[in-house]
């Protein structure tokens, strides 16, 4: 399943977009918010592959939001609701990076038409990024042998970190994940797995953007993005100094 965001200041407007998506039975889970400022914090909180907001909306429009969404993650697909009055100035926003436009009140068939090939392509990349690399794989499987049979809570942190790697977690969600306050959590895993639970996240990440380098052809920023950085002159030097080469030369040995 992918996920989506769906923005509009007027209730009935983002019902009438999910109805659509219910509708065609596209495989997207929405989320909702009724302004750009808190869209923008909900993609703070998680990441969308999808991002269809309304042009025109208090605090900030969605070209704005558009912007800044692409900031965060440079991947994200953006579609623009606009009335016909607003239709050419949003065309300005290709540049950003917008891929499609939809003219308000929303024709059902348009909506179906933009969809299917913008959801058809998200589809095709996330299987492509994602073929060999998520799930227990044999370094999950490496890592979770070194949990003792008595610290399931451990395994569980481990567990979120696989999942979550990408976004921006740290000591607290992981803490609040097994109901334990961030300092006994933080002592007991270093204990048991010897080594600090931020220094093994960044590992994590950096294993997991070595196998995307391996496995995939996704650009370097968005290698970044996928593990969890969203500043990719930081992602490189953060590869360079666990792996004594930048993601580029890496990629690029023989």
């Amino acid at each position: 399943m992918l996920r989506a965001l769906v923005v509009d200041d007027e209730v009935v407007e983002r019902n009438g977009i999910r109805f659509l998506i219910d509708r065609y039975q596209f495989p997207l889970i929405c989320r909702e918010a009724a302004d750009g400022e808190e869209a923008l914090e909900a993609l703070r909180q998680q990441k969308a592959d999808l991002l269809i907001t309304d042009l025109k909306m208090p605090f900030m429009d969605g070209l704005e939001l558009a912007q800044q969404a692409k900031r965060l993650y440079p991947d994200i697909s953006i579609v623009i609701i606009t009335g016909y009055g607003e239709f050419e100035h949003a065309r300005k926003a290709i540049h950003i990076g917008v891929n499609e436009f939809l003219l308000k009140p929303i024709n059902p068939e348009d909506f179906r038409s933009v969809m299917e090939p913008l959801i058809n392509r998200l589809q095709d990349a996330k299987s492509q990024e994602t073929a060999g690399v998520d799930g227990p794989g044999q370094l999950e499987m490496a890592y979770l042998k070194q949990v003792p049979e008595s610290r399931h809570e451990i395994e569980l942190v481990l567990h979120y970190i696989f999942n979550h790697y990408g976004e921006e977690i740290g000591l607290a969600e992981m803490a609040a994940h097994v109901y334990m306050s961030s300092s006994y959590l933080s002592s007991v895993f270093k204990r048991e797995m010897h080594i600090g639970i931020n220094g093994f996240l960044k590992n994590y990440r950096m294993e997991k953007a070595k196998e995307l380098l391996e496995r995939t052809n996704m650009k370097i920023k968005d290698v970044g993005c996928r593990v969890g950085y969203q500043n990719t002159s930081y992602f490189c030097k953060s590869f360079r100094d666990y792996f004594g080469i930048t993601p580029e030369q890496y990629r690029q040995r023989d």
